[in-house]
């Protein structure tokens, strides 16, 4: 019984550490990609802006990175600049890329607490895996099967997640 719980719990936290390593590495690569189209976007409509004369809090936002704080400058458009098609599909991308990368964010933020959570909660059975094998007859059964079942069930849900949150990102037009 003893042997069961150490490889099942062990097989969980080296199995997450590594698919999250994996879905990790293709979220950055994701990211980057959403924030160099982000940045295109912005750029495209702070040129647009420069033509009629740089704004000096256009220009500080700008230099900070702030997307969101651009995106809400833009969206006033102050010097009616952006009042056409161009303006206002490079707007709304800009938006729509900003608006993806937050609920990406957001979902890798969770999906890594959840994760660590559970690798967490694996060590400490594993700490304690003796004592549950010494837990005599039906009680002990129990407290093994029970302890198996959390465990394997805390593994596909954070399993569940990814496969959402890598729907996201593979699904993702950018």
């Amino acid at each position: 019984m003893d042997t069961a719980l150490y490889y099942t719990f062990s097989t969980i936290a080296q199995t997450l550490a590594g698919v999250l390593a994996i879905l990790g590495a293709f979220f950055l690569f994701h990211l980057i990609r959403i924030n160099a189209q982000l940045g295109q976007h912005l750029q495209e409509l702070k040129t647009r802006y420069d033509e009629k004369g740089t704004l000096l809090d256009l220009q500080e936002l700008w230099v900070r990175g702030d997307a969101s704080a651009l995106i809400t400058y833009f969206t006033a458009d102050r010097l009616g600049i952006l009042n056409n098609e161009f303006g206002n599909l490079r707007l709304d991308r800009a938006r729509a890329l900003f608006d993806h990368k937050s609920i990406l964010l957001t979902e890798i933020e969770r999906v890594t607490a959840v994760t660590i959570a559970t690798m967490i909660a694996s060590f400490v059975v594993l700490a304690i895996t003796p004592w549950i094998g010494r837990i005599p007859g039906r009680l002990g059964a129990a407290v093994f099967f029970a302890t198996c079942g959390v465990g394997i069930s805390s593994a596909g849900y954070c399993l569940t997640r990814y496969g959402r949150l890598a729907r996201q990102i593979v699904g993702a037009r950018v």
